[in-house]
């Protein structure tokens, strides 16, 4: 994320990674934060700070939330689909990372064939890339 201009990331619910602090230290740094909007059809939009609309293709790092992951790029969702909506419209070139807690990093978890995978799992203070 150093080299990052703008990272897409997500508010934490109770139980998540809170990617807050780590936020406010890019913004700082002046790194564009977009944030989700959950739509009525559970697609989602990102917004920066002022409520701008913002393409999500405009993200060079996109963060999600994930209840676990696994070293493969599956990561398990709240079950809504939002973000298996959202993610095609990423770049092909941005990192997408899935935040977990540290014994939330599995061997495994369930996937389907519409389940978006991610590139990285960042699992407590450990980033993992995932096999291919």
């Amino acid at each position: 994320m150093a080299t990052a201009g703008v990272v897409a990331a997500y508010q934490a619910l109770p139980g998540e990674p809170d990617p807050g602090p780590a936020l406010a230290i890019l913004r700082a740094r002046g790194v564009r934060i977009l944030l989700p909007i959950t739509l009525t059809d559970r697609d989602l939009e990102f917004r920066e700070a002022d409520g701008t609309l913002v393409a999500l293709a405009e993200a060079d790092v996109v963060v999600v939330p994930a209840l676990a992951a696994d070293r493969h790029g599956h990561r398990l969702g709240r079950g809504g689909g939002s973000y298996d909506r959202a993610l095609p419209r990423c770049r092909g070139d941005a990192l997408v990372i899935a935040a977990v807690h540290a014994t939330e990093l599995l061997d495994a978890v369930p996937a389907e064939s519409h389940d978006i995978r991610v590139a990285a799992v960042l699992a407590g203070a450990d980033v993992v890339r995932v096999d291919a």
